[in-house]
């Protein structure tokens, strides 16, 4: 994730640094996943509730791994580092599920 990174405060910035851009990479997907679904309400609403869903999900699983970490000092990393994982999956899963087959400048993210 960051191999420049010498501390842990170092590694802390990166991954923040890295998970912004990650969300960034994943709202665009969202976003045109929502266009691509256009006038299909239903699934317009299914794929909001999922998000919602993923989200939180996505902040108990990176709770987790932070706990099993916890108290060292690696735990913030490990934390940052899962959430910028889960996030580039699902970008991918966006993307694989809703935008892949249709017309759109988006191409396929890393998983």
């Amino acid at each position: 994730m960051c191999p420049e990174a010498k501390t842990t405060l170092d590694m802390e910035e990166c991954g923040r640094l890295e998970l912004q851009r990650s969300e960034a990479i994943l709202d665009q997907y969202y976003k045109e996943s929502l266009r691509v679904l256009g006038s299909r309400t239903l699934a317009c609403e299914a794929l909001i509730k999922s998000q919602e869903q993923w989200l939180a999900a996505r902040e108990a699983f990176a709770r987790a791994v932070y706990e099993s970490y916890s108290p060292g000092t690696m735990a913030g990393p490990a934390l940052l580092g899962s959430k910028i994982d889960l996030t580039r999956q699902r970008a991918h899963e966006l993307w694989s599920a809703f935008i892949r087959t249709q017309q759109s400048e988006l191409t396929e993210p890393e998983p």
